[in-house]
């Protein structure tokens, strides 16, 4: 029997993606998820946020740049991969969700925004500033597409 390594999630995006370039020149879309886990406790529902670091790589990375925006609802597939680096003579490692597929299951409704403008490709996107920030690892890309507003250079590992 072959090992299995087979990621589905969906949720919301933290932040917009960015495209990024490997040092051998392969572009990579590096966004995060959260995806909410409900379970009971003590006669009530509670809602625990799971945040993941993803990383699409190839053309589809530039492509589907202008539709992976905060909030946006999305289904991803693909295979879980640890990284190890060196920072500061420091071993660090981490574990991120190498992206195969993206399925775009719709917006989130803006609180503040009942009419939402309708794009000229028919999409609509109602984007909601609550979602929090996940942690992210650092790496030295150089960006090359759409940057977070901070332009932080130390997200993700690669």
């Amino acid at each position: 029997m072959s090992d299995l390594n087979n990621v589905t999630l969906m949720g919301r995006l933290v932040r917009d993606a960015e495209v990024r370039q490997t040092s051998s020149g392969k572009n990579c879309a590096l966004f995060s998820l959260v995806v909410n886990r409900t379970k009971k406790e003590n006669d009530q529902y509670v809602q625990t946020p799971h945040f993941f670091n993803l990383a699409l790589f190839g053309s589809r990375s530039q492509g589907l740049l202008p539709y992976l925006k905060k909030g946006q609802l999305i289904v991803v597939e693909g295979h879980l991969e640890q990284r190890q680096w060196e920072k500061d003579g420091e071993k660090r490692s981490g574990t991120e969700i190498v992206v195969e597929e993206v399925h775009l299951a719709g917006y989130k409704k803006s609180e503040t925004d009942n009419c939402a403008q309708t794009s000229s490709d028919g999409i609509q996107p109602q984007v909601s500033s609550d979602i929090p920030q996940a942690q992210t690892f650092a790496e030295d890309f150089e960006v090359v597409g759409n940057t977070t507003a901070d332009n932080d250079s130390s997200n993700f590992f690669y």
